[in-house]
């Protein structure tokens, strides 16, 4: 009778348990699902843009760097002559080369000027083919201090636009940003040389402005408003005042005015270097990994997420990350996107127990309003270093940085009908 009993509460127990993880098992799946993705023209371990083009389509700004055409992420650089861009039609589901033939790209970034056109940086042109690496000692004939207007039309380079900026000897799109004003005018700001530049499309005209860049490298350059700008990131610190630092030490953010020409600070965030920074709302600025240098831990990941409010110049954390990700040589490894006004996704990233393996295919969901965080489906592959952009039809594209099978894998994911 006793066999009897104990065999029933183990096939209740049993159940209990397979119930339970069923239950938690399709929960990662209320908000949608991971889906492979088309196979890129080019190995993108070093991926610095995506943008989204007026029919919906979008440019992929790869580079040359870490990048070979012909083997698929050999570091053996500088053996091709044309740069690795393509376009990815969701319509399609496909991508296709575009490139700049006979020209290189080292960590290109770009703006979307109007008619089509394309404002590029890092773009040189390869006539040698004795170049074999990128030094300072090559001298190609477009500096590095230089950016050039694109014709998307007609893939031709219409003007090569030297920048006033010409310190500019770290050509690294880590070290630079810049952001479209509604004015029409271009901040450009270098924090490794502590240089801002203003640069006007309309009447291709530069002028530096005068402005004390106090900023690390890494810091991010936001759009705001008509003629204004926001500036997240670490302060430069002289060794008494880091010694000071903790965990929770708070860095200001800066706001350049394009009517007067200055800086002044206006609120502050948790000290990140190398934060990523997302405007999500005219009223939202979301503002999560980076890095925390403190003299009891050094190269410490920030696990709290912020929402910056540029309206009020106040930040709140509304979250921690539930999983580990670090923070690896100036990048943060993950990456993040919104499913929609309310959730926003993140993916991948490096495990921080064990620095150089990448981590299991995780992903994690936050609710902006309540700040819950939820388990997300696990990825098709494991992705750090990678990006993310949203589609005109809803779905996230995952897409570059290192993945342990193929560079040039992606996957897609796809959002549950009904997701609000």
């Amino acid at each position: 009778m006793k066999i009897v009993f104990y065999k029933k509460f183990l096939i209740i127990l049993m159940s209990i348990v397979i119930i339970t993880c069923l239950f938690f098992k399709l929960k990662q799946y209320q908000f949608g699902h991971f889906i492979n993705g088309p196979i890129t023209n080019y190995s993108h371990e070093i991926l610095t843009d995506i943008l989204t083009l007026d029919n919906g389509d979008l440019l992929i700004l790869g580079s040359n760097c870490h990048q070979n055409l012909y083997n698929y992420g050999s570091l053996n650089d500088m053996q091709i002559n044309e740069t690795p861009f393509e376009i990815y039609n969701p319509k399609e589901n496909n991508f296709t080369k575009f490139s700049l033939p006979n020209n290189i790209a080292y960590q290109p970034m770009g703006l979307l000027l109007n008619n089509y056109k394309l404002l590029l940086t890092f773009v040189y042109d390869y006539k040698d083919s004795k170049y074999s690496n990128y030094s300072t000692k090559m001298y190609p004939p477009y500096p590095y201090d230089s950016m050039a207007i694109v014709d998307l039309k007609n893939k031709k380079i219409e003007k090569i636009i030297q920048k006033k900026i010409n310190k500019h000897n770290q050509p690294n799109f880590q070290y630079t940003s810049f952001t479209l004003l509604g004015n029409g005018k271009i901040l450009i700001i270098d924090f490794f040389n502590k240089i801002a530049e203003i640069y006007n499309p309309n009447n291709n005209s530069s002028e530096i402005l005068n402005l004390k860049i106090d900023k690390e490298p890494g810091s991010k350059v936001i759009a705001n408003g008509y003629s204004q700008a926001l500036i997240f990131g670490a302060t430069n610190l002289f060794p008494e005042e880091f010694e000071k630092l903790s965990y929770y030490s708070e860095d200001y953010v800066e706001q350049y005015d394009d009517n007067s020409k200055t800086l002044k600070q206006v609120g502050k965030t948790l000290r990140r270097s190398f934060p990523s920074v997302m405007k999500i709302s005219q009223d939202k600025i979301i503002i999560f990994g980076g890095e925390i240098n403190t003299l009891q831990k050094r190269y410490n990941i920030v696990n709290e997420i912020e929402i910056y409010n540029p309206k009020i110049n106040e930040s709140k954390i509304i979250a921690q990350f539930n999983q580990k990700r670090k923070f690896e040589a100036n990048k943060t490894t993950f990456s993040g996107n919104l499913i929609n006004d309310k959730l926003f996704l993140i993916t991948g990233g490096i495990n921080g127990e064990t620095p150089f393996k990448i981590t299991k295919r995780s992903s994690e969901i936050l609710n902006l309003e309540t700040g819950d965080m939820y388990q997300g489906p696990n990825m098709k592959y494991a992705h750090a270093n990678h990006q993310m952009i949203k589609l005109n039809d809803g779905n996230i594209l995952i897409i570059g940085g290192r993945n342990l099978n193929d560079n040039r894998k992606t996957e897609l994911f796809k959002i549950r009908k009904g997701v609000k």
